[in-house]
């Protein structure tokens, strides 16, 4: 099982909301960018203002900031959050790896569960994958999951040695299907050519 370092993964929350937890982020490509899925944190086709994190497991603190919702590509139900306080203790962004290294192996998958308030990482030993063509190529990973509930959107999926291959989107059920529920995630094929398309080259750059 891998070891996720501190401030990587995190529960995101609205101050607006009576129940402020609506899903789950993780720190990707650069130390103040947070993605997750879009319908995390858009409101009526319109981001949330009062938006903020909260990096779980942390031994000895907790470790809440502020963030804003700096791009967001609704198709692909994508979007990345810049942290915006001025102190930030992220060091150690997750990063990109294809899924084709990873699949013979399966899966790990995390995210918030609401009814103990903290993060589950799963394994899946198999999924699928399906093309959409739009205006783009859309690859979607598809594997069976009793697991996953809304507070998982936004989750990263893990292939081997701890690269991010995915990013959960929802879960759902096949009519007449009595082999329980299954998880939907994009492809990190689909997660870096929306970030391109959403975000300009320059502020692409990692530091």
């Amino acid at each position: 099982m891998m070891k996720l370092n501190k401030n990587q993964v995190c529960i995101i929350s609205d101050r607006n909301e009576k129940i402020p937890e609506l899903g789950t982020g993780f720190l990707f490509l650069r130390k103040d960018w947070i993605l997750t899925a879009a319908h995390v944190v858009m409101e009526h086709g319109l981001p949330r203002q009062n938006l903020y994190i909260e990096f779980v497991p942390n031994i000895n603190e907790k470790v809440i900031l502020n963030v804003k919702v700096l791009a967001e590509h609704k198709e692909c139900d994508i979007a990345i959050l810049q942290i915006v306080d001025k102190n930030n203790p992220c060091e150690f962004p997750l990063y990109p790896g294809h899924e084709s290294l990873s699949s013979y192996k399966g899966l790990l998958y995390c995210g918030f569960e609401s009814s103990d308030g903290n993060l589950r990482i799963e394994i899946t030993e198999k999924f699928s994958k399906d093309v959409r063509i739009r205006d783009y190529e859309e690859v979607i990973m598809e594997f069976p999951s009793e697991y996953v509930t809304g507070g998982y959107s936004g989750g990263p999926i893990f292939g081997n040695g701890g690269v991010v291959i995915g990013l959960m989107i929802n879960q759902f059920s096949e009519e007449n299907n009595t082999k329980g529920n299954f998880a939907r995630a994009t492809s990190i094929k689909t997660i870096m050519d929306s970030i391109l398309i959403s975000i300009d080259s320059e502020r692409m750059k990692v530091f």
